[in-house]
């Protein structure tokens, strides 16, 4: 996933950058497929492409999309 930083102090970005994904409100399914792989904050999140997360089992292009949604309400994406 390529991200694109808003303007944050650098201390902003690294707390933000290590909230973990059970705080974001993902569904549940989405959250237990991405804990299975590791991808536990949104810095783990950040350094998967597309091709990583649809690599997932049982993660599709509904959860693809919702992870997107999240990142871009966070600033990234």
């Amino acid at each position: 996933m390529v991200a694109r930083y808003t303007t944050w102090t650098q201390e902003v970005l690294e707390d933000t950058l290590n909230i973990p994904l059970s705080e974001l409100g993902l569904s549940v399914r989405t959250a237990n497929r991405l804990d299975s792989v590791g991808i536990l904050r949104i810095r783990d999140l950040l350094n998967s492409n597309k091709n990583t997360l649809m690599a997932i089992p049982n993660f599709g292009n509904k959860s693809y999309e919702e992870v997107v949604t999240i990142l871009k309400e966070r600033g990234f994406y």
